[in-house]
């Protein structure tokens, strides 16, 4: 098929294009009544083909449903983290709630330990290497007892009396 042959094809397609998109615009502009509609109607698919409107539908759908490519990749592996933890000793006949405070910040509640129990708790929300005390107090709040100040990194055992 010839250069020429093919700039015709397009061009023709073209100006049918034009015909029903100047015929739609008409009858949505002018149909102030249901005759209106009618004639407009009937002259809109005369002047077109099925296959013009089957083309120009199609396109149209490809346009508003061809998006950009999206890349969908697994998170990355995050690098092995040390996880900083009090593991507290109660030796108590009561309950203790174990507080942390970091250097210059505010004191933040981890957990209740148990009369006579060994747990582990880990500390979240305070960076490793961070200067901080740790706090128990019994339950019924008659003793306080408080641990030296250690920097936070991996487990930091604590017995309590």
């Amino acid at each position: 098929m010839s250069t020429m042959c093919a700039w015709w094809r397009v061009t023709a397609f073209a100006t049918k294009l034009m015909r029903w998109v100047r015929a739609f615009a008409r009858v949505l502009l002018m149909a102030s009544s249901a005759h209106c509609l009618t004639v407009y109607r009937k002259e809109l698919f005369m002047n077109v083909s099925k296959k013009t409107l089957l083309l120009s539908f199609t396109l149209a759908l490809a346009a508003a449903c061809g998006g950009p490519p999206v890349e969908v990749r697994t998170a990355p592996v995050p690098a092995a983290t040390t996880e900083q933890s009090v593991q507290v000793t109660n030796n108590l006949s009561q309950a203790v709630n174990v507080y942390v405070t970091a250097t210059g910040g505010s004191e933040l509640f981890l957990r209740q330990i148990p009369a006579n129990t060994v747990e582990k708790v880990t500390v979240q929300g305070i960076a490793s290497g961070t200067s901080v005390v740790f706090k128990a107090v019994t339950a019924d709040g008659s003793r306080t007892y408080q641990s030296r100040s250690v920097t936070l990194k991996g487990v930091f055992p604590w017995s309590l009396p």
